[in-house]
């Protein structure tokens, strides 16, 4: 029997369209992976094609949207695909994930029945996968296979069942995410003894990004309690570094001040070598990170700590790069300086507070990140409407050479409109209808620009240092 890929309304779809006993004849004559992926794609394009099938001025599901659920249940529950699966020996296997996630809108006892099969298998490769969807289904009767996989000894198949117990949000109940949270304690609060390597180190990592996807408002406090935040938890030095770095992803009214002494109970334990370490050089992360937080609620010893450390010479413990850049934050917050990174979390959550220097500044911090992610054309497409703000910046931050390109690139895109307060529907309709050899032009600047892009971060962090006030 044959088929193809083809075509249709803007969606890839399985032709001829076959019936559900003739899929089983299909699968069985596959014998390489890439028909199996082929397959695989046509399969879930089909799909998605049929459920957006419309009848009269109503959106519904099409008759075929049914066969074609039974279809990926024949692909899944294969044992042919499942050898395939282990033969491929990925991380995550994409071949099948396609399949599960559009099974997932649908979940059934049918699909339940096909991941118990699965979950039978041995081979470690299976139950990554079966570990991501299981926890993703946010099926209460699939809660025995998910809390067996999490204590499983390959700790990449742990990783992968958090990680699916993460992507559950919109799948489960609260009881279902507060019966996640129960499982993964042990990783977060280190009840559960890791031996240190870089895959303990992945899952403490995904363990401590569950409660923030999955109790969002509650996190900080889990973090932050006597229970997690103890020096003999191996997860401690990722703890810290999470609450120091990115504390402007948890909700601002939930961030309660930490406790000072258990910050310092966590410092002097990783000054005196004392905490687990997954990683090298954790137990350095750990004192330099805890610092840091500790400034906030007792800046008199924080100040102390922070001078012993500039203070001591090579070949001091205390003379590393990391810990002197630990140091001189640590100082920064007593004074009541901002962190750049921190003025630019608060800048993107609320851009119509800002005004005046501190607007312009930030504009031209966002010009150089355009420049350097998406290129200096896009810019004009993506955030063109803000460049004469930008360019203000770029003045204020003496970068007067990328001030320069930035006009001549403006003038171009924008012709005698340069000056005007455009939106960005009318940035992105000007470099849409930029004629070729204009638009080239400005291809052309590409390298200059991407030139003197690095040099404006420096300078913006210098201007926020020395004018705080502005960016508080």
């Amino acid at each position: 029997m044959t088929y193809k890929i083809v075509k249709r309304d803007g969606f890839d779809a399985i032709d001829p369209p076959v019936s559900v006993e003739l899929f089983k004849r299909l699968i069985r004559s596959l014998k390489k992976e890439d028909e199996f992926s082929t397959l695989h794609h046509g399969l879930i394009h089909a799909h998605r094609k049929a459920l957006r099938k419309r009848t009269g001025s109503r959106s519904n599901r099409s008759r075929e949207a049914p066969v074609f659920r039974s279809m990926m249940l024949e692909f899944v529950a294969t044992p042919r695909v499942e050898v395939m699966l282990a033969l491929m020996g990925r991380e995550v296997a994409w071949s099948q994930q396609g399949v599960w996630r559009a099974l997932l809108d649908t979940w059934n006892t049918d699909c339940e029945r096909v991941l118990m099969r699965w979950a039978a298998s041995r081979d470690a490769v299976v139950l990554r996968e079966v570990g991501v969807i299981a926890a993703q289904s946010g099926s209460k009767r699939m809660v025995p296979v998910v809390q067996r996989l999490m204590d499983h000894t390959d700790l990449r198949v742990v990783r992968s069942t958090i990680f699916g117990a993460r992507l559950s949000r919109g799948n489960a109940s609260h009881q279902y995410k507060r019966t996640m949270l129960r499982l993964v304690t042990p990783y977060i609060d280190g009840s559960r003894a890791l031996k240190p390597s870089d895959d303990a180190w992945e899952v403490v990592n995904e363990a401590l990004e569950l409660p923030r996807s999955l109790f969002p408002k509650q996190a900080w406090s889990i973090l932050t309690s006597p229970s997690v935040l103890r020096p003999d938890n191996p997860a401690v030095a990722d703890i810290v570094w999470d609450l120091c770095e990115c504390r402007d992803e948890f909700p601002p009214r939930s961030r309660k001040p930490i406790p000072a002494e258990l910050l310092w109970r966590v410092f002097e334990a990783a000054r005196d070598r004392k905490v687990v370490e997954l990683r090298s050089r954790d137990a350095e992360s750990c004192m330099g990170f805890s610092l840091i937080l500790a400034a906030e609620v007792d800046p008199h010893r924080s100040r102390h700590e922070a001078t012993s450390i500039l203070k001591s010479r090579k070949p001091s413990p205390l003379s590393t790069p990391l810990l002197r850049d630990a140091a001189k934050r640590a100082l920064r917050a007593c004074q009541g300086v901002p962190e750049l990174s921190e003025v630019v979390a608060r800048f993107h959550r609320d851009e119509k507070r800002w005004k005046g220097d501190a607007l312009n500044v930030l504009r031209a911090h966002e010009f150089a990140q355009e420049v350097i992610q998406d290129g200096f054309d896009l810019y004009f497409h993506n955030t063109g409407e803000h460049w004469l703000a930008a360019h203000h910046g770029l003045v204020l931050l003496k970068q007067k050479r990328a001030a320069r390109l930035l006009s001549q690139g403006a003038k171009i895109v924008f012709g005698s409109q340069t000056r005007r307060r455009a939106t960005n529907a009318a940035a992105v309709r000007a470099w849409d209808s930029l004629p070729d050899a204009k638009r080239r032009c400005v291809e052309h600047m590409e390298d200059e620009a991407q030139t003197f892009a690095p040099s404006v971060f420096p300078a913006a962090e210098k201007y926020v240092q020395a004018h705080a006030k502005l960016f508080r």
